[in-house]
């Protein structure tokens, strides 16, 4: 390709357009270009270029965006209900509340519903598997309210916001589809045709799984004075509670189980306790054991442990049956 200057751009106008007297053109003799100046289109390639001319120039992969460009997994979870004024001066004035994601105390909304373990326990749980604190009490009870899935009704504050067992699953499949269908959520209890048993449940704790139960919170705060063996009303549960994690001894047998406990500021119950208050005891049975586990979709981030509870004052709810 060595063109001496007088030579390298010498196109004449009698061999350009050339043919032969059979109509074809003619061939190129290697010494000139039937190329026009100003248009370079079908020129070869640059020989430094691997890309063929005609290939278009690689794009990124798609990234779901919203309408301002932001990319979905940058956006806040549950973005659309960040402009609370509620939380927005509670967060000034109690930042250390909402820092760690983990709430030992329920109550917390802009409603004065105090019946609220069910959410609350949602929210926990939820924070707990993505590893975020971005997910509160006054959210999910805002989804609840608005989507009539909690008690809006009773005459006591107590009550208000609390949830059946139905509207606690309703809530979470709600709640999943506003974060972005992150969560696998599991039903267990006499309606879903099967009761975990508390081995069955560290089993999934063990898995990853973070769970919701119903238990009873007269055995749960130490205010059960029924005697085992003695004769008494069989009950149902009466409050949500989230469990994080099971500990075993050296010997792998079920020690207790952490805990986040809205209502009592509970963070941890024996397995004499847990089996208790999830079933009941001789006389006086639980009518309706009731286990939902949540985990993570297998595309999303590892979970990060929540913090231990172990020196941080606790603000005591009013204890009361939360329907």
């Amino acid at each position: 390709n060595d063109f001496t200057d007088d030579t390298a751009n010498d196109f004449t106008d009698d061999t350009a357009n050339d043919v032969t007297d059979d109509g074809k053109p003619v061939e190129w003799d290697g010494e000139t270009v039937n190329v026009p100046h100003d248009d370079v289109s079908d020129a070869a390639p640059d020989a430094a270029s691997d890309t063929p001319p005609d290939t278009p120039p690689e794009t990124p992969p798609d990234v779901p965006e919203d309408l301002t460009g932001e990319a979905e997994s940058d956006r806040p979870l549950l973005a659309e209900y960040d402009d609370s004024l509620f939380e927005e001066e509670n967060k000034l004035d109690a930042p250390d509340f909402y820092e760690s994601g983990s709430f030992y105390t329920q109550g917390v909304n802009e409603y004065g519903y105090e019946g609220t373990c069910g959410p609350t326990s949602q929210a926990n749980a939820i924070n707990c598997l993505l590893g975020t604190n971005e997910i509160t009490e006054n959210k999910v009870l805002t989804i609840a309210v608005e989507n009539d899935l909690c008690d809006t009704s009773s005459l006591e504050v107590e009550d208000c916001g609390g949830t059946t067992t139905d509207q606690f699953c309703e809530l979470y499949e709600t709640v999943n589809e506003k974060i972005g269908d992150k969560l696998d959520v599991e039903r267990f209890d006499d309606t879903s045709g099967k009761v975990l048993s508390t081995e069955e449940m560290a089993e999934k704790l063990d898995e990853g799984a973070v769970l919701n139960i119903a238990v009873d919170s007269a055995t749960l705060w130490d205010c059960n004075d029924h005697i085992p063996g003695e004769l008494a009303e069989d009950v149902c549960t009466d409050h949500w509670i989230t469990v994080t994690d099971v500990q075993r001894d050296e010997s792998g047998e079920i020690v207790g189980f952490d805990i986040i406990d809205s209502g009592g500021g509970e963070s941890w119950a024996d397995v004499d306790k847990f089996n208790r208050m999830c079933f009941g005891e001789e006389g006086r049975e639980m009518l309706d054991p009731t286990c939902i586990a949540v985990s993570k979709k297998p595309e999303d981030v590892p979970a990060v442990s929540p913090p231990q509870p172990e020196d941080r004052d606790v603000v005591q709810a009013t204890r009361h049956p939360i329907q």
